[in-house]
């Protein structure tokens, strides 16, 4: 009985071993997957593999809307088209003189009001954006699943940093740390929230499906708009995205400009790895995940992501060419959003396979435990009797 007590504490022990690195401290064990379920579209908008049209696609409806529109001049939907294709054209001032004539047409229509109000900021004319971003809320506060709501922190964010209204990057380039995430903080004071409530997590899901609903419907590669997300992955200290963050800074250092610009969002994309916890490579393994692992994988998802667009190009391209309607061949073809490439690196998660898989290792174990004490004590009663004999 002894022996057997002995074996059973060993099959304990080998239990609370096989899950010593689930209850490691200051670790994140979060794998990229474990991210990208709490937060679903992150990496497809940080990589630019969604469902997005051309700058070819935009000339063709231009000129689509503008036949149309001279034998129905004042429809208010084909000017909505017009001014919202001719600002994905680079022409501000023309897309704002569209939407200005539609707020004539109806004074007060959400939609005019919150199209104005990205026209204007995206001419870099900020508190006027943001002016007709707060009459577009009084309007319609839920519109777009609140996504102008925080629009218009955003903008209060750059202007409380750059009273000038001219955008200077990185927004913050204060390192990041448990105290402060950048406009994850902001957020935080501004609605009056705290990370570690119900109520503050959700008001970080909601900011960030708000973020990745302007770089949808905006500018993707925006460094500001990455940088805002990244800042939003991290405010959650309990439940954040480090390897989402790292891949939002990495994205907006690509955009940058200037090198030292580029050098400060690097530093961010490498201090989200540790910061207030490690990053492991994987739940069962306590070695630091590096910004130069986190960046081959990237790349990998942006080679993809650029391949996948550039069938949409080659499609578009050729169905303008051949004088098709190229909204309806897009919307057949291309009625799924695409997802990222897979780089997850592969290992096998015990903790995953579930309690039914250590328990039936434990049972195993016993019984061999077991059936060697047997045979040893069978055997030594056998020799202890032809001694006898």
């Amino acid at each position: 009985m002894r022996r057997l007590r002995c074996a059973g504490a060993l099959a304990v022990a080998v239990a609370l071993l096989a899950a010593a690195p689930v209850c490691a401290c200051l670790w994140d064990l979060d794998t990229l997957l474990m991210e990208r379920q709490r937060f679903p579209t992150a990496l497809e908008l940080i990589t630019g593999k969604f469902l997005r049209h051309t700058p070819e696609f935009y000339a063709w409806r231009i000129a689509d809307r503008e036949r149309k529109l001279k034998t129905d001049p004042d429809n208010l939907a084909l000017l909505d088209d017009l001014a919202v294709a001719t600002e994905k054209t680079g022409d501000h001032a023309r897309a704002i003189e569209i939407a200005l004539r539609q707020d004539k047409l109806a004074a007060g229509r959400y939609e005019t009001l919150a199209n104005l109000g990205t026209f204007y900021l995206h001419a870099g004319e900020l508190a006027t954006g943001r002016s007709w971003i707060e009459r577009a809320l009084q309007v319609n506060p839920q519109a777009h699943f609140g996504r102008e709501i925080y629009q218009s922190l955003l903008v209060k964010y750059l202007l409380q940093r750059h009273p000038d209204g001219k955008l200077a990057l990185p927004l913050d380039p204060q390192p990041r740390g448990p105290a402060t995430t950048g406009f994850g903080s902001f957020v935080m004071d501004e609605r009056k929230a705290s990370a570690r409530e119900p109520a503050g997590k959700k008001e970080i899901a909601a900011a960030v499906a708000g973020v990745l609903g302007m770089m949808k419907f905006g500018s993707h590669e925006h460094p500001a708009l990455l940088e805002a997300l990244g800042d939003l992955l991290l405010t959650d200290l309990q439940a954040d995205a480090k390897q989402l963050a790292a891949r939002a800074y990495l994205k907006a250092s690509y955009a940058a400009q200037d090198e030292a610009v580029t050098k400060t969002y690097r530093d961010l994309a490498a201090a989200a790895l540790s910061g207030w916890s490690m990053q492991s490579q994987n739940p069962h393994v306590e070695k630091r995940m590096t910004i130069e692992e986190i960046e081959a994988q990237f790349r990998v998802e942006l080679a993809d992501a650029q391949t996948w667009y550039a069938e949409v190009r080659a499609d578009e391209l050729r169905w303008i060419q051949d004088g098709r309607d190229v909204e309806r061949e897009f919307e057949t073809k291309y009625y799924r959003e695409p997802a990222a490439a897979d780089t997850q690196p592969y290992f096998v998660d015990w903790m995953e396979v579930g309690p039914i898989a250590i328990a039936v290792f434990l049972i195993a174990l016993i019984w061999a435990l077991r059936q060697v004490l047997h045979r040893w004590r069978t055997g030594g009663r056998a020799g202890g009797r032809r001694r006898g004999a």
